[in-house]
């Protein structure tokens, strides 16, 4: 969505990619750029970081999320709360 499509848009690429790595058996990571452009031209070199699945992680710095920090600070609050 960070791209400008509209949900059906990306709805209809991610189908593409989904087919293209049953196609050549291989996942989301193993697939080259030209590959991710032939599904779509708004693909750019970008894409590697959006898959990374640390990065997304890392990314999620919300409180509950699943981000270090974000669960430091949990960890933090419950022994503040436990008194520990």
């Amino acid at each position: 969505m960070k791209k400008g499509l509209s949900f059906r848009e990306a709805h209809e690429i991610v189908g593409k990619m989904v087919f293209l790595c049953l196609e050549k058996g291989l996942s989301l990571d193993e697939l080259s750029l030209e590959d991710y452009q032939r599904c779509s031209p708004v693909f750019e070199e970008d894409v590697f970081e959006a898959i990374d699945v640390a990065r997304c992680v890392n990314d999620r710095k919300v409180p509950g999320g699943p981000a270090v920090e974000a669960v430091q600070k949990a960890i933090q609050s419950v022994q503040q709360r436990l008194n520990l």
